[in-house]
């Protein structure tokens, strides 16, 4: 829709020559650009041995360097998918897991303009109060994506004060806040709202080291 990034769904199979099959099915990453990395990596996977995911992803990881690495993921999850299912086991499994369950929280989609859903400071909050009658231990907010620093701090004190202290809140701008300065209004909102966690601020895309570091040292004074 207008005003919002259009994205391309797509799917990747990696097959063997002894009838073994892995598949994964990109949704949010699933752009045009990644999707050239795909395309891009995978004849280096003929006549690789698919159990050998470890030295595969360094080599791909080379090979994409100069890139985002998308496109990279996309194979090795379906790696993953493949061996798993060859052994008839989950990922969790070939990780050595112990746990029968773990905690999850909800992630939201980013906040919209038009009417209904989460279209409004107040939607958050009515469904981060939802979201905690789930069972969810945890919050995750996706914001606007006009970088208005006022109301992604709003909706972060917003879903803090809806839900108390009964669950964590998780602070994601997407990388829509304009500035460091945009970044560190909202960081204080977060610091109030005692948020677990704040990604991806502002729209350097966190590639600023520095820039990084100096928003921490900030926060924490």
């Amino acid at each position: 829709r207008k005003g919002q990034a259009a994205f391309l769904n797509a799917a990747v199979r990696v097959a063997t020559d002894d009838g073994h099959e892995g598949q994964y099915g990109a949704h949010w990453v699933g752009t045009e650009a990644a999707l050239g990395q795909t395309i891009m990596l995978a004849p280096h996977l003929l006549g690789r041995d698919p159990e050998h995911r470890e030295l595969i992803y360094d080599d791909l990881k080379r090979e994409i360097r100069a890139y985002d690495g998308m496109g990279h993921g996309a194979l090795d999850i379906a790696l993953w998918d493949l061996v798993g299912k060859k052994y008839g086991i989950g990922v969790a499994t070939m990780l050595g897991a112990y746990r029968r369950s773990l905690p999850t929280y909800a992630s939201t989609h980013h906040g919209q303009e038009d009417p209904g859903g989460l279209d409004s400071v107040e939607a958050f909050a009515d469904y981060a109060v939802e979201c905690r009658e789930r069972g969810f231990a945890g919050f995750k907010i996706h914001g606007w994506h006009d970088g208005d620093k006022h109301r992604e701090a709003a909706v972060v004190l917003a879903v803090r004060k809806a839900v108390g202290d009964t669950m964590e809140v998780m602070v994601d701008p997407g990388c829509e806040l304009r500035t460091w300065q945009d970044a560190l209004y909202v960081g204080r909102a977060c610091d109030e709202a005692k948020a677990f966690w704040y990604e991806d601020p502002y729209r350097d895309s966190s590639t600023s080291v520095e820039g990084q570091k100096l928003l921490r040292q900030k926060l924490a004074t």
